[in-house]
């Protein structure tokens, strides 16, 4: 009976720092978004005292698809910060996403079919769940 394959299937170094890439991509980039949003809201707002910055929710009308793009177009801050936050929250997703890839390149089938499950989950989560729980 011959031996099975134990070769242990490893990824190349790029692999590693091209995902810890996305991720450090993801978040400086959105948390740009975030904070240079805000900052405008603040500033085109100055008559809202904090506790109304505080107590007000400014993305409400910018959590559609339609609403978002029309917001961008029309230089909201407010759709703004919803990107920066769709962004924060597609950050890991991507992760996962690139992490797939790189698993099934490198024909590690059980690392990228947990990869794929995790995938298939968050976008269950954010499509599916996200949406019943409003």
């Amino acid at each position: 009976m011959p031996e099975p394959d134990t070769t242990d299937v490893k990824l190349p170094p790029r692999a590693y720092s091209r995902m810890a890439l996305v991720l450090r991509l993801g978040l400086v980039v959105s948390m740009t978004l975030i904070v240079l949003a805000l900052a405008a809201y603040v500033v085109h707002h100055p008559d809202l005292t904090q506790d109304q910055l505080l107590t007000r929710n400014p993305i409400a009308d910018y959590l559609s698809p339609g609403g978002l793009l029309a917001g961008l177009i029309g230089l909201h801050a407010e759709a703004y910060m919803t990107l920066g936050i769709v962004l924060l929250a597609a950050t890991p997703v991507a992760r996962v996403f690139t992490g797939m890839w790189y698993f099934s390149k490198a024909e590690d089938i059980p690392l990228t079919w947990v990869a794929g499950t995790v995938f298939c989950m968050l976008l269950f989560g954010f499509f599916i769940l996200g949406p019943l729980v409003k």
